[in-house]
């Protein structure tokens, strides 16, 4: 099926109003089997330009075959092109060229195609070969490795600019951005495919789904704007931050990712709460204050309880779909694939949230709400964006892992199970009207949809000063099951027996995993950093830790070698650090349950 000049495709999700249109110039999926609406340009071999490639003793000729254009050539060095017929570009429309490219049996052969073509002999070529891909006209940055394999199926697309910029894409990754350099063609482009041999005698090559769009058609999603200094919520307090910032603890100073995620529930249709109340910054804090996961720290928000949210709402108001979480890093390819797919994007940049709704005919830059500043409507680089928040509308389940912990502490995760963990550090949270950071950076571990079973846990010796560690397990449903009050002594390893279970979070246990070695291991530390101040302390409380070591399973001499230590520990006290004390008298404590 193919479609010519301009027919205008409209997109639309979740059956809302949008603004996007798609101008297609030119689509072939070969289904109809035949060579109609192309035509051979060119077909010469280098030696004799009278004869054409070869196929053995035939001519090779370009085909039609399981739905598929392609060309098999066993010849002396030769070289054919193909085309649409009577079909050309505007010119100077920036356009973009896209197809699938099947390479069969190995690499080491010449496949080309033709992003713009005005003539034979005057077009431009991008070649793929071996494990590169790259401009046969010699131009800066015109060249890149990609991995390609034998037999492969590859999407390629080329955006082409009308002033001479050139962007290629193998899979959604961007290989090439660059320049084409004088002179220039001039002239109504069209494009096609091209295949040759040279000291290598055979090629075999593929094309299909071959689609040619405009590039000037915008993306602007109706993302309804919001902003955290309104009237009716700026002086509510964020989260419990008068706990962490004194007074200054409003939604207009901490609120741009609430105000943010509220953006992106309202565009879902999700604008009402489980208690029939108006989902807006203000109502969606309260919510969130109330949740064990709503807040982690002081004042991230945690996205994850976000999602909990979207499926109660979606409980009462089936015709809604539930928000799945993914963290994503950021690129100006993640963002567009986020807007062509309808689905706004949470963008963060250094100490602030804005939100990602529309594209523009620069690829790197994109339409923007900020939830501060109402006269910022635009997102680039120059706003050095680092990662992305995003929501998916699905129906799948809602299950993860989440483990927070500050900075200078190393936290690893292993399981018999396989998992995928994605692992990121959330920036420090800044006022927004004096810009001022406050808090500590906090590293996120997200493991989403683990599997049932045992995950072991391993908190490295830190000398963080302000330590910090919580996990956060959710089942299939988004139900929480939150394990936030675990100590952490900082100076030796701890380790944790995590049991989890993805169809009901109330059955999900976390065990830290505490023997006599473990704190014998604590009293070696205390003393190393003068926590516990003298040799005969020392001595004192690591005598008594090895015979509760030695005691073995002998359950009644332990439980007399326990209080022994306890009875040390208080008498030592005035050798010993209050939170040395405490560290000791928590580990004993573990050790007797």
């Amino acid at each position: 099926m193919r479609y010519a000049l301009y027919c205008i495709v409209f997109l639309g999700v979740l059956m809302m109003p949008h603004q996007v249109r798609a101008a297609t110039l030119f689509e072939d999926n070969f289904d109809d089997g035949d060579l109609i609406g192309w035509t051979v340009s060119w077909n010469f071999q280098w030696a004799n330009s009278q004869l054409p490639c070869m196929n053995g003793s035939q001519p090779a000729l370009w085909q039609v075959l399981l739905q598929r254009l392609g060309i098999i050539i066993n010849s002396p060095g030769c070289l054919t092109e193909i085309i649409p017929d009577h079909f050309r570009i505007p010119e100077n429309k920036n356009y973009t060229f896209e197809f699938d490219m099947t390479m069969p049996e190995s690499m080491h052969m010449d496949r080309a195609y033709l992003p713009r073509f005005i003539a034979p002999g005057s077009t431009f070529s991008i070649k793929v070969r071996d494990g590169s891909i790259y401009s046969e006209k010699p131009v800066p940055g015109g060249s890149a490795i990609y991995p390609f394999i034998p037999n492969g199926t590859y999407h390629i697309s080329n955006d082409m600019y009308a002033n001479g910029r050139i962007v290629v894409r193998v899979n959604e990754q961007t290989v090439l951005d660059f320049m084409d350099t004088p002179p220039l063609l001039t002239g109504s482009p069209t494009i096609g495919f091209r295949a040759s041999v040279g000291a290598d005698s055979r090629s075999v090559v593929w094309f299909d789904n071959v689609v040619i769009k405009t590039l000037d058609e915008t993306i602007t999603l109706p993302v309804p704007y919001l902003s955290q200094r309104d009237e009716a919520w700026k002086s509510h307090e964020y989260d419990r931050a008068s706990i962490w910032v004194g007074t200054k603890n409003t939604i207009e100073r901490w609120g741009c990712a609430l105000t943010s995620a509220a953006m992106i529930f309202q565009y879902y249709g999700l604008s009402m709460l489980p208690d029939n109340q108006h989902l807006d910054p203000s109502t969606l804090n309260t919510w969130l204050t109330h949740q064990p996961d709503g807040y982690i720290g002081d004042g991230y928000l945690n996205w994850l309880a976000l999602t909990r949210l979207s499926k109660e709402i979606a409980n009462l108001n089936p015709e809604h779909s539930v928000l799945e979480f993914a963290w994503k890093t950021y690129s100006p390819e993640n963002v567009t694939q986020e807007l062509k797919n309808q689905r706004p994007a949470i963008v963060a940049v250094p100490g602030h949230f804005i939100v990602a709704r529309g594209t523009q005919t620069d690829p790197n830059v994109f339409t923007a709400y900020d939830p501060f500043w109402t006269d910022k409507t635009t997102l680039s680089e120059q706003d050095n964006p680092q990662s992305l928040r995003t929501f998916t509308p699905s129906h799948t389940d809602l299950s993860y892992i989440l483990i927070a912990h500050d900075v200078e502490t190393q936290v690893s995760l292993t399981s018999p199970q396989q998992f995928h963990e994605d692992v990121y550090t959330e920036n420090l949270l800044q006022d927004d009207l004096e810009h001022v950071q406050t808090g500590q950076n906090l590293v996120f571990h997200f493991i989403q949809k683990p599997q049932s079973g045992e995950y072991s846990i391993t908190i490295a010796p830190s000398s963080s000063e302000f330590p910090f560690f919580a996990i956060y397990t959710y089942d299939t449903s988004g139900t929480v099951q939150p394990f936030t009050n675990e100590e952490s002594s900082g100076l030796i390893q701890q380790n944790f027996l995590l049991r989890y279970d993805n169809q009901s979070s109330s059955e999900t246990t976390l065990k830290k995993i505490v023997d006599p070695q473990t704190l014998i291991d604590l009293i070696e530390a205390l003393h190393t950093s003068h926590d516990i101040k003298t040799a005969y302390a020392y001595y004192t409380l690591r005598t008594v830790a090895e015979y509760i070591q030695n005691a073995g399973d002998d359950i009644e001499l332990r439980d007399r070698y326990h209080t022994l230590l306890s009875y040390h520990i208080h008498r030592l006290s005035s050798s010993i650090s209050e939170g040395g004390k405490h560290q000791l008298e928590t580990v004993l404590q573990e050790l007797k349950e």
